[in-house]
């Protein structure tokens, strides 16, 4: 939801953090083809080619999903 991940990012979350079972906002915003909290967090730094969970990145998990759009936005910013 970008409405709550935004005024986290500004307040100063770490974009990159990895729960437990080794995933992270850009992972599981990949996963649901969020193209907002994708951007949200590509603005506030996160990383978007580094492998997550059971070595899979953002872009496999997109691609992984059928959200092809969200694998090009990631690619485009490097993922």
């Amino acid at each position: 939801n970008p409405g709550l991940v935004r005024p986290l990012l500004v307040a100063g979350a770490f974009v990159n953090r990895v729960d437990s079972q080794g995933t992270d906002a850009m992972l599981a915003a990949a996963l649901q083809g969020d193209a907002q909290v994708i951007a949200a967090l590509l603005e506030h730094g996160a990383e978007p080619s580094a492998k997550r969970a059971g070595g899979m990145s953002p872009v496999e998990a997109a691609e992984a999903a059928g959200h092809t759009e969200i694998a090009g936005i990631l690619r485009g910013s490097g993922g």
